[in-house]
């Protein structure tokens, strides 16, 4: 999100944009400048190039075929954009090998790379590789108002903290830092990865403070879940927890998980709940009955709180697969879909 003028502009970036008709797959980006989701939906404002939308390009990476944007922010008056390339095939499945970060003054424009944030070296990951932030979720933060980040987190300065995931729906999550510089595009040699915890100490929760480390081969996973792809990573302000939201199953139903925490590195909750499962839901459709609803992206601009209520509401999209070998195309798949739910904290 970044503001212009008196308005603030939310981006869309979507990955594997097509109509099925002609060359048109591609990573669509949108924006709008709607304050509320409600009562119509978002009206979105695709960027447009040469008869259809405008791909997303950063000159010289790859972007074809489950090559995709998986998250953004804004910072210097700029747009930055997480995106996964190169990709090797495993079976007969295709996994994402790197994440690049890049950056934009303009959508309308290319993005510049700015570095290759994480690459997988083999098909197989081990301790002593990185590779564990190829899909990536991140918060952007005020240092002072998170005591326990990394020594170069400026007093009085901002940060990202950025959640990440290894091999696709095969890797549990993992936690990064980042500062951003007043008016610079971020380093890579400025991050620094969650390794462990030091001893018990006052105001740190029962692991003690957070230790990192200046290698991605060192970090730990913030909880045991070997499960993870897409992925959204949020402070709540109302509920004053951290949320993490992904697809996978828990208690043998599969659908949209959540855990919290009090702090970006934990501790957090042992167990995830069902957020959303199409069945219980009452989902419309077979593609959302039938195959796993993915790709819940939290639009924390959205975000609302009931006092009366201690409800706090959360809107994300999410969307349909396509599990079925058939031609029938009654139905849209792998569809965006806008989604709300209503949240409470409630007290142990």
């Amino acid at each position: 999100m970044r503001q212009t003028g008196y308005h603030f502009f939310t981006y869309f970036f979507f990955g594997d944009t097509h109509t099925g008709t002609g060359d048109q797959d591609g990573d669509a980006i949108a924006f709008t400048t709607d304050d509320t989701p409600e009562p119509g939906g978002l009206h979105l404002q695709f960027i447009m190039g040469d008869n259809q939308w405008r791909r997303l390009v950063i000159p010289g990476i790859s972007l074809g075929n489950f090559e995709t944007p998986t998250s953004g922010f804004s910072h210097a008056n700029r747009l930055f954009v997480f995106a996964t390339t190169g990709i090797f095939r495993e079976g007969t499945d295709k996994f994402p090998q790197n994440s690049v970060l890049a950056s934009a003054e303009d959508a309308h424009n290319n993005f510049n790379l700015c570095f290759f944030n994480s690459s997988r070296h083999d098909p197989v990951d081990t301790p002593q590789t990185g590779g564990k932030f190829i899909n990536v979720a991140p918060w952007k933060i005020r240092n002072d108002d998170w005591p326990g980040l990394p020594d170069n987190a400026a007093p009085g300065g901002e940060g990202l903290l950025m959640a990440g995931s290894g091999k696709y729906r095969r890797s549990s999550p993992y936690l990064a830092y980042m500062p951003l510089r007043p008016g610079e595009i971020p380093r890579r040699t400025d991050l620094r990865y969650l390794k462990g915890f030091s001893l018990f100490e006052p105001g740190f929760g029962p692991s003690g403070p957070p230790v990192w480390s200046e290698s991605e081969s060192d970090s730990i996973p913030l909880f045991d879940d070997p499960q993870i792809g897409e992925l959204s990573f949020v402070f709540n302000s109302a509920l004053g927890r951290w949320l993490f939201v992904y697809n996978g199953c828990a208690d043998g139903k599969c659908g949209i998980l959540l855990r919290s925490a009090p702090r970006a590195w934990g501790p957090w909750s042992a167990v995830p709940q069902l957020m959303f499962e199409s069945v219980r839901d009452g989902a419309q459709g077979k593609y959302m009955f039938e195959c796993a609803p993915y790709g819940p992206y939290v639009i924390s601009r959205y975000d609302r709180f009931d006092p009366v209520s201690k409800n706090a509401t959360i809107y994300y999209t999410l969307s349909n697969g396509s599990c079925r070998q058939d031609n029938d195309n009654s139905e849209p798949r792998y569809q965006v879909h806008l989604m709300k739910s209503d949240l409470r904290l409630v007290p142990k």
